[in-house]
Order: structure tokens, then sequence, then C-alpha cells
């Protein structure tokens, strides 16, 4: 992380490790690369009290009454990285910091000083038990939460003076006690409830007793649940022996759960589709989502698949294991990577010869951003990354294509037709792929090209927790799209580009 007092924040891979470590929040949307990157985010996500404590480690030099009361609100995701604009505003008791990237506010943390308040309850009986801290999650769903489900029992903290220290809170504002209580919400969020689906999006602590005397217990309840908006609302505080130092209220998102593309089952017009026996296919980004739905169909079809994948190694196996009779195989690498790209095309061609199809349907990880003073790099670098994952496989498998007359697919999307608000440099990204392929086709006449534009899917890169509306089911589209390259392969040459909607 960037040294205490700049104006900015980045956050290292080292850092989350010790946070989750310190708090015993090991949450895998936070701490498990191959988990997270099956997620809507691409890539782990930055602990959001880790990133208030950071911001508050900037605020030191206007914060210097003890704090009672402190909200933090987690609006936007925060990753690794990525350089976080710090701004402090406010007077006396009252400050507010904010973490921003493009100008959009990310996480904002107000705190009040004053007189230490009294909680409803300052001594509060026997602590709860000391039950053992989870190692693993909980799996609450929204469903199965009610109001006044409780939880309940002993906290601990490790290495958290390290924490504390690279922090730059020591000495500050809050002492340790309250320190404490802010990691213990990160784990009541990420490992008790909601658990393993938590998205933590607030929380409200108001501080009392200061000392740690006595073994650190925790009592919460869950107060409201909103199916809606898969909303869960909870109060809770934390306990030094017999004292209460710190009461909270908690809001979290119950997020749907990571669903891998459906193998089992496949629609019965798989089995309608013309035999592909005999043919070599090649698909790019084939371990998630429509790739490796697309891999397959295919390989259910007779077409001996080679796909790529750069991280989702479970997955890559699981799809595998599905394909019949060894027709399909998977390997790991970057396919924005030439080398890579080669020695897989030289493989390719020792093995099989040629390659009748190539689909192109590798992403980079997305996140939102509007195009705001300071963003214009980041959308740049987004449209340079999709067009490498599209131009570098396509310029090392162009020899085997030609040799086989073959079909090029690059998947895009409906975006660009119906833009989102927070996706300029994805509709940027896809318009470029677009705009490539067309030229690549006059320039290449013996291949045929075809641009894809599916509809909404059930996959991570639309995966809400709240947006309920209907997708598709990734080998749907994929058995429409197979059916498609079939018809298309019929075609004359002629240089034209069609775009397909599925």
């Amino acid at each position: 992380m960037s040294a205490v007092g700049e104006p900015s924040v980045t956050f290292d891979r080292g850092l989350v490790e010790l946070f989750a470590e310190a708090s015993n929040d090991r949450n895998p949307l936070h701490t498990r690369g191959e988990y997270a990157r099956a997620t809507a985010y691409g890539e782990p996500v930055v602990f959001g009290v880790l990133a208030a404590l950071a911001l508050l480690g900037r605020m030191r030099g206007v914060v210097t009454d003890p704090v009672r009361r402190l909200t933090a609100s987690f609006r936007q995701p925060v990753f690794v990285g990525v350089e976080y604009e710090v701004v402090v505003t406010g007077t006396g008791d009252h400050r507010r910091g904010e973490l921003r990237r493009a100008g959009q506010r990310v996480v904002t943390v107000a705190v009040r000083g004053g007189d230490p308040t009294d909680p409803a309850d300052p001594v509060a009986g026997e602590p709860a038990p000391p039950t053992p801290m989870r190692a693993e999650p909980a799996r609450w769903t929204v469903e199965d939460l009610l109001p006044g489900t409780t939880v309940d029992g002993g906290y601990r903290t490790t290495r958290f003076a390290e924490l504390v220290t690279r922090l730059g809170l020591g000495d500050g504002p809050l002492p340790a006690a309250h320190l404490a209580a802010l990691l213990w919400s990160s784990y009541l969020v990420g490992m008790e409830v909601p658990g393993r689906q938590a998205l933590f999006t607030r929380v409200t602590m108001d501080f009392h007793e200061e000392r740690m005397t006595g073994t650190c217990s925790y009592r919460a309840e869950v107060r409201r649940v909103d199916p809606r908006f898969r909303l869960v609302e909870l109060t809770g505080r934390v306990l030094f022996g017999r004292r209460t130092v710190a009461s909270a209220m908690i809001q979290a998102l119950v997020r749907p759960p990571v669903t891998p593309v459906a193998l089992a089952g496949p629609p019965r017009e798989v089995d309608a589709l013309p035999t592909l026996e005999g043919r070599v296919a090649v698909v790019v980004g084939a371990s998630r989502g429509l790739g490796a739905a697309l891999a397959l169909v295919l390989a259910r079809r007779g077409c001996t698949v080679v796909g790529c994948y750069r991280d989702c190694e479970t997955e890559a196996a699981r799809l595998e294991r599905a394909a019949p009779g060894g027709l399909l195989r998977l390997e790991r690498g970057d396919a924005a990577d030439p080398e890579f790209c080669a020695r897989l095309a030289g493989e390719v061609a020792t093995r099989h010869g040629r390659v009748d199809l190539l689909v192109c349907s590798a992403a980079p990880a997305l996140r939102p951003l509007r195009l705001l003073a300071g963003a214009a790099g980041e959308l740049a670098d987004h449209v340079a990354d999709t067009v490498r994952l599209v131009a570098t496989p396509v310029a090392a498998f162009l020899p085997l294509l030609d040799r086989a007359e073959g079909q090029v697919v690059a998947v895009s999307s409906r975006a660009l037709s119906a833009p989102p608000a927070q996706w300029p440099h994805y509709v940027a990204a896809k318009g470029a792929v677009e705009h490539l392929v067309h030229a690549l086709g006059p320039a290449n006449p013996r291949l045929r090209f075809l641009i894809c534009r599916p509809r909404r899917m059930d996959t991570a890169y639309v995966d809400s927790v709240t947006d309920d509306h209907p997708a598709a089911a990734p080998l749907v589209v994929a058995t429409e799209l197979v059916d498609a390259i079939g018809r298309f392969a019929d075609r004359p040459v002629r240089g034209r580009v069609p775009v397909l909607e599925v």
C-alpha cells in the first residue's frame, strides 16, 4: 500500500492477505483467486473494512479527537493495484473521507468525535460462550435468513499489531479495542452472516469502553431481511470481558451463488445438429461461460476441440471430464501472449494439421467505469487488452485456418446496441473487436468471419445481487451459435463479415 500521508491509496495482495489473517475473515471473494474470477468481479476484491481502515490512516492528520461513531459505506468494489484518490472534508469533530476512482465515490468513512457514549446495556452479563471461530464461511442463502436469527461466540485477531502499523493507525483516534471491533465486523459478515455469499455494504459503529480487559466475544442478530434486494440488516456488539466496547448496525447483500455452466442434460437441439466429426476447433476462453458451453457442444457433435484458458483450472478439469471420448483438450495460458499462442498453434499443427474453426470468446475482467477525469487511461487499457485477446490467437492460427478454408468467430455483445452507462470501456472494446474482424474479412478471402452478439446469459458477467431479469443458459445460446456457424460455413466467401445476434 502507498505511504501514509499521500493523497492516494493503492492496495497490494500482501496487505489483503495480512488483513485476512488479522481479522480471520477468509471469505473467498477476497482470498481465493479462482473463486473470485468466477464471479461478476473477475478477480479478488479488497476487503471493505480494510479499505475503510486505510482511509482512516490517511485521515489521521485531521481527525485528532477520539472517534465515538464511525459509518463506512462500501459503494463499489476495491481492487488490488488500482490507485484511489483520497478526499477528506468536514470540520471540527465531524469528518468525512472518501476513496474515489475516476471521480466516483468508492468507499466513504464518516467519523464523529465527542464524549464517550453509553451502550443501552453496558454490562452485558456473562460473555458469549467461546465457540470456535470458523475456518470456512457459513453458507446462508437469503431465503434461509430470518429476522431474529442470532449468532454469538468468541473472537480474536492475529497479527493485529502488524496490521495497525502497516495502515498507520498506531496512536491514532481509534484505540486498539475499537479497531478490533471493526475487524470483527468484517469477520461477522464474511464468515458468519451472510457468510460465503456476503457483500458488505455499510457499517455504523458506536464506540464505548476502550479497555481490552478479558476475553473478546460478540453477539449479533438479524433484524431485517429484504429478499427483493437480497439485503440483510444486523445489529451486534463486541465485548471484552463483560463490558461492551462497540455496538454496530450492519448491512450486507447476499450474492447469488457462483454457478458453473451446466454440463449435464444438454438441450435436445444439440442432438439435431449436423455431425462435426473430422473437424478441428480451437476455442479461446473455454473454461467458463459461453466459451465453455461452445467447447462442449462442439465436442458433443464429434468435433475435436482444443481450448485454452488462463485461470479457472477447476472449471477446466470439470469441462474436460464432461466431454465425450476425449474430444476436448484444454491448455492453460494467456491468449494475449504471442509465445503461448504460437506454441499452441504448433501443437495443433503437429497433432491435427489444420483448424476448421477458431472461436475468440476470452475477455478481460470487467469493472464499472465512467469516462471522467483520470479514467481515459484505464479505458484505453481495457480496449487494448480486449483486442489482444482476439488479434493474438487469430494471427497465430491464420496459417492453419487458411489451409482448411476455415472460420473465425468473434464473440461480441448486444451492449453495442444499448450501451450501459457504466461500461463505456466494454462497449468501446467490443466495437474495436468488431471493426478488427470486419477488416480481416477482405484481407483473408479464403476464410469466413462471423461476429456473434449473444443475448443476456446466466454467466458471471451479468451476475448481480439485485438483477432478476431473465437470462439464457449458455448451453442454449451455444447450441444456436453452433447451428449458425454451420449455416454460414456453406455460404460463398465474399469478404463480407456478417453480424449475428443469438
